[in-house]
């Protein structure tokens, strides 16, 4: 379904300019959120923009998700929801009047999400036609071309058709209806594969939005022959979202996922003790990792699973490490989030369970006491007398517990100004979230935080309405 509206933040808006969110709705469709993966509805979604340097991802989510922005972090599960239309339609290449329509396998691989790239002078467009040059599709001029690759090919069954283009397979199903353009088919023993985000093919009834695509190149073609001498693989049941192997395997196994951070490389300044985060609506986004006089400084991480809350601790790892000041030390007691093997390996200590990441407090808040005899060598993090991050994510678990948050407040409030800072993950902004340590939450985020919704926004303000004072986290 076609979007009125879209949520975006004011730097998207200015970044894009007015032809750029063009182009970002013309290729954006209502389906599910990439976030939770329920339906978008009638709502105005927000649209959150990965920057990689190279291109720019944007997709769809709830604005209960996700606010809208645009960031050099990723956002976790980015792709796993996306919705797949298949439609087998007859479309006129070449001269509607004179030439034969031909039977076409249209296909939107991702109704709500669109990679960008910035072309002189056009600006940014999207890069859905490019991408699939790889694979052997291009635009027709006008016809479109056989496929040359021995990897692209179809079969044709009673009930479905399904074409392969590459490692990727599509499945149509096949009405009574479509008796005529099945009959193409197996008469010429070939189909034309149509790829374009610029379409939603379960919403057309007739081919005059073809037109509109292949007048502006943004319809990626190839002829593909059948396969009438292998039989047809063991693909699931076509459904309107098809799910690739990727897309439908336990995010457990071993699949190389995709990254679901970008990092460009570090950009850790000494002299401010931060680095860029990622970019907000008003600008850069920093963090800290000294302040200088001060010691290290301490960080807070909130928002719900799935929102990129371990992609943001990431980068504060990796930074850390390439600062050349600081050790690490991880706890990942979930063990859900391939943390321990993105960084794990460069650690000085590591956790992978709630028993082990309450040992690792213990050890931290050991690390503490032991630097405060000679508390000024270690205030100020350098090569000699690095400091210590000290990460947990998914902390909302262990913190509940109160032996575990004291060892946390032990760690936060007295590491600091030894050099060790202490950095949670948690889902939500709550005194209960760590065994009603209110004090806990405020050394935390006093000066790094982010949250990435609503309600964590709301449970900052209402924690430092409490105390008498109002701060404003990004």
């Amino acid at each position: 379904m076609a979007l009125a509206r879209v949520r975006v933040d004011r730097f998207t808006q200015s970044e894009l300019g007015r032809a750029g969110l063009e182009e970002l709705s013309r290729n954006l469709w209502s389906g599910l959120c990439q976030t939770c993966g329920r339906d978008l509805g009638s709502e105005s979604p927000s649209v959150v923009v990965v920057d990689d340097e190279v291109s720019i991802t944007a997709s769809l989510h709830h604005a209960a998700c996700q606010q809208p922005r645009w960031t050099r972090a990723g956002v976790d599960r980015t792709g796993r929801y996306l919705t797949t239309v298949t439609r087998l339609m007859a479309v006129p290449f070449g001269d509607p009047a004179r030439d034969p329509f031909a039977p076409t396998l249209l296909v939107n691989p991702g109704l709500e999400q669109v990679t960008l790239a910035h072309t002189k002078p056009e600006g940014y467009r999207a890069t859905t036609v490019a991408d699939w040059r790889p694979s052997g599709l291009a635009p027709p001029t006008p016809y479109p071309h056989r496929a040359s690759t021995s990897s692209a090919t179809a079969w044709l069954e009673d009930d479905r058709l399904i074409v392969r283009c590459g490692d990727v397979f599509w499945v149509s199903p096949v009405h009574p209806a479509d008796s005529m353009l099945t009959g193409l088919i197996r008469e010429r023993g070939e189909v034309v594969l149509a790829v374009s985000t610029a379409l939603d093919p379960g919403a057309m009834t007739n081919p005059e939005p073809v037109k509109r695509v292949l007048a502006a190149g943004d319809l990626a073609t190839a002829t593909i022959g059948l396969n009438r001498e292998l039989p047809a693989p063991d693909v699931s049941v076509p459904t309107r979202i098809i799910e690739s192997d990727l897309a439908g395997a336990d995010e457990h196994d071993d699949l190389a996922w995709l990254p679901e951070a970008s990092f460009s490389g570090p950009t850790f300044d000494r002299i401010t003790g931060s680095f860029e985060l990622g970019m907000g609506m008003d600008g850069p986004t920093y963090w800290r990792l000294t302040d200088h006089g001060v010691g290290a400084i301490n960080g807070l991480i909130a928002g719900y699973p799935g929102t990129g809350r371990t992609n943001i601790l990431r980068l504060v790892l990796v930074e850390a490490l390439c600062s050349t000041i600081f050790n690490i030390a991880v706890a990942d007691p979930m063990n859900r989030n391939n943390l321990l093997s993105v960084v794990g390996e460069q650690a000085v200590r590591m956790a992978g369970t709630p028993a082990d990441t309450v040992d690792l407090l213990t050890w931290a808040a050991e690390q503490v006491e032991a630097r405060q005899a000679d508390a000024e060598r270690w205030r100020e993090p350098s090569p000699k007398y690095p400091g210590l991050v000290v990460a947990i994510d998914d902390a909302q678990g262990i913190l509940a517990d109160p032996y575990a948050a004291d060892l946390a407040a032990r760690v936060a409030f007295g590491g600091p100004h030894i050099g060790i800072a202490l950095v949670v993950v948690i889902t939500a902004v709550q005194p209960e979230t760590v065994a009603g340590r209110r004090d806990l939450l405020l050394a935390l985020g006093e000066k790094n935080g982010f949250l990435f919704d609503r309600d964590q926004v709301d449970g900052w303000q209402a924690l430092n309405n409490r105390e008498g004072q109002v701060e404003d986290m990004h």
